[in-house]
């Protein structure tokens, strides 16, 4: 079988090889083709990849290309990782936010806003290209901001289309190491909406340990930096375990004196971890020594890995952690993206929490709209597990956000600015309508070179 992979010049590309030769003689693949229109990068982690599938003996072929109906022509799966402004697009996103007071960040509030509008008119058109040149491909989506860019997808058509997040599956490997168990004994009950979910059991064996994780909390918080940035009192009121991204919500404004206190956003911050780890690695890979290519690799993505959000969450922009930065082992969204695979060729795995259309499982959201919750994976795509109404401790933020979700789709497709007005006047991080539209023109003024369809 063949896997495109569109962004295949990504910082993340080499975890995805790493995961394909994971899979060893029970590969899904044989043949896996890269594509990105940045050639230099595309070439530098072809190369790159190439070299890890020689030095483990992998039979899985692999070329790169900057033409995109080559690329897609004739695949069964395609994983969908671009990111359109790169860096510069993100930083945008950041500080104009911040300017008013607001979170900047890449996924959550108007940075993931404006990361909408400019991403999905470029996904709709990869996605014209499939439904031309690969009709039966399934769309495995990682691009960001995912929940947002699948909804895009289902709304135009893209039914073979499912959204990849690895932000609950990291939720539940840090639960399982508290509890000292293996991830493969956790079940997770999670609903929510990508980036806005919440844990509401979990069991080991099939026995629930809910009641001893919130009862426990405190010592949790002791152990795992990003537990302890959620009060207890917070939780015991919520009867959940949040995922990470709900402290933009519940401390949105700690998280903006916080990364003021620093004076960098992270999109800087990752702006110069990727310089310099294509700079590193692409020297090494011209000499052909890869292996420092590698090392270079992996001690740029262990900083990077290790600083994540550390600058929100603590003034210092430094978390508890002073080890040494090193790669985390967990292939993330590209083995969330593996099992799907493997789901849909028959080779079924435990219920996954993915992104896509609800179809009655909240009873409070429509059918149609993509929802983040667990869901088992087959032939013919997912089939949420039915979970019915969600607490009122959450559901006026999940309907809200939705709504804002719903409208940011309809602004980036029609390039209508009173609409995309709209969509950050009902989400919850922005305070008023002249915020929201104070921060639709400064976007539409500084992100212009990506943002044709509002000329």
């Amino acid at each position: 079988m063949k896997l495109t992979v569109l962004g295949g010049g990504g910082v993340r590309l080499p975890l995805l090889i790493r995961g394909l030769i994971h899979e060893g003689q029970a590969g899904t693949f044989d043949r896996v083709t890269l594509f990105d229109i940045e050639e230099e990068r595309l070439s530098i982690m072809g190369q790159l990849a190439q070299h890890l599938l020689r030095e483990a003996q992998s039979a899985i072929r692999l070329d790169y290309t900057t033409d995109i109906r080559e690329a897609l022509a004739g695949a069964d799966f395609v994983f969908s990782a671009i990111r359109v402004g790169e860096s510069q697009g993100r930083i945008v996103d950041e500080k104009v936010a911040l300017r008013h007071g607001v979170v900047g960040q890449e996924t959550t509030g108007p940075g993931g806003f404006a990361m909408a509008l400019r991403t999905i008119p470029a996904v709709l058109r990869y996605a014209d290209i499939i439904q031309e040149v690969a009709p039966e491909a399934w769309l495995l989506n990682f691009t960001n901001p995912a929940g947002i860019v699948t909804q895009a997808l289902i709304d135009h058509g893209m039914t073979r289309t499912i959204g990849i997040c690895d932000s609950p599956e990291i939720l539940k490997k840090r639960i399982a190491q508290y509890l000292t168990v293996e991830p493969e004994r956790v079940q997770m009950s999670y609903m929510g909406l990508n980036h806005l979910g919440w844990v509401t059991d979990v069991r080991v064996d099939g026995t629930s340990k809910m009641a001893h994780l919130l009862d426990h909390y405190r010592d949790l918080s002791r152990r795992d930096a990003e537990f302890a940035a959620f009060d207890p009192e917070l939780i015991q009121s919520l009867g959940m375990l949040p995922n990470e991204y709900l402290y933009y919500f519940y401390y949105g404004a700690d998280a903006v004196r916080n990364v003021e206190a620093v004076g960098e956003t992270r999109g800087m911050q990752v702006e110069q971890l990727t310089r310099e780890l294509f700079a590193g690695v692409g020297a090494a890979v011209r000499s052909k020594d890869f292996g420092q290519a590698w090392d270079i690799y992996t001690k740029t993505m262990g900083t990077r890995h290790q600083t994540y959000m550390q600058r929100e969450m603590h003034a210092s922009g430094k978390g508890r952690d002073d080890r040494p930065a090193v790669m985390s082992e967990d292939v993330g969204y590209a083995g969330i993206a593996l099992q799907c695979a493997q789901n849909i060729v028959g080779r079924p795995t435990s219920p996954m929490i993915v992104n896509t259309p609800n179809r009655g499982a909240l009873s409070q959201l429509e059918d149609h709209d993509v929802v983040e919750l667990s869901a088992a994976v087959g032939p013919d795509g997912p089939h949420p597990l039915s979970i019915g109404a969600m607490p009122r401790a959450i559901e006026g933020l999940v309907l809200s956000v939705k709504e804002y979700e719903r409208l940011t789709v309809e602004a980036a497709v029609a390039g209508d600015r009173q609409r995309a007005i709209e969509a950050l006047t009902v989400h919850p991080l922005v305070p008023s309508y002249t915020v929201a539209k104070q921060l639709v023109d400064e976007y539409l003024t500084e992100l212009a070179p990506w943002l044709p369809q509002f000329s």
